[in-house]
C-alpha cells in the first residue's frame, strides 16, 4: 500500500511557480520604470495655461487671452494662434528664443494677423520649436472668443 503524499514532482513545480512569479514582478518594475522614464524623456512643453473665456470689446475685463507656458530644453519657437483647422489666425511670436524651464507669457488681444478681431469660436495655442522641428498645438483646453457687447459705465 502507498501512502499519502504530495505527488511526484510537486517539489519542482513550487518551484517553477515561484521563478515565475518572481519574473513577473520584476518585468512589472521595469516596464513601470521605463514608462516614468518615457514620460518624462520626451516632455517639450508642460505647465501649459491658457485664459479659457475672453472678450476683446475694450470694457477692461477679460479682454486679453494670456498664454503660458515652459519648455524642457532651449530653443527658438514660433507662437500662434491656430483654429479647429489648424489655420493660423494670428501670429503671437516668431524665432522668439526660449530658456528651458522658464515661464514663457504671451498675450493675445483676440486680433487676427489683418488686424480685425476675429469672430467668436473656439481657437488654440501653437508653438513651434523650430530647432527640434516639432509643432505642438496644444488642443485642450481651448481658448474662446466671446463677442460680449461693451457694457455702458
Amino acid at each position: 500500500m502507498r501512502q499519502a503524499g504530495p505527488p511526484v514532482g510537486a517539489p519542482a513545480t513550487r518551484w517553477l511557480t515561484a521563478v515565475l512569479f518572481a519574473a513577473l514582478v520584476v518585468a512589472t518594475v521595469a516596464a513601470f520604470a521605463y514608462a516614468q522614464r518615457a514620460k518624462h524623456r520626451d516632455l517639450l512643453l508642460d505647465r501649459v495655461r491658457v485664459t479659457q473665456d475672453f472678450s476683446p470689446n475694450g470694457d477692461g475685463r477679460r479682454d486679453v487671452a494670456y498664454l503660458r507656458f515652459r519648455v524642457s530644453r532651449p530653443d527658438r519657437a514660433n507662437v500662434a494662434i491656430v483654429d479647429e483647422t489648424g489655420r493660423t489666425i494670428r501670429s503671437i511670436a516668431r524665432d522668439k528664443p526660449l530658456r528651458s524651464y522658464f515661464y514663457w507669457v504671451f498675450e493675445w488681444d483676440g486680433r487676427d494677423d489683418a488686424g480685425h478681431v476675429a469672430p467668436a469660436d473656439a481657437y488654440r495655442l501653437r508653438v513651434d520649436l523650430l530647432g527640434q522641428n516639432r509643432q505642438l498645438t496644444i488642443t485642450a483646453p481651448e481658448i474662446h472668443l466671446r463677442r460680449i457687447p461693451k457694457v455702458a459705465p
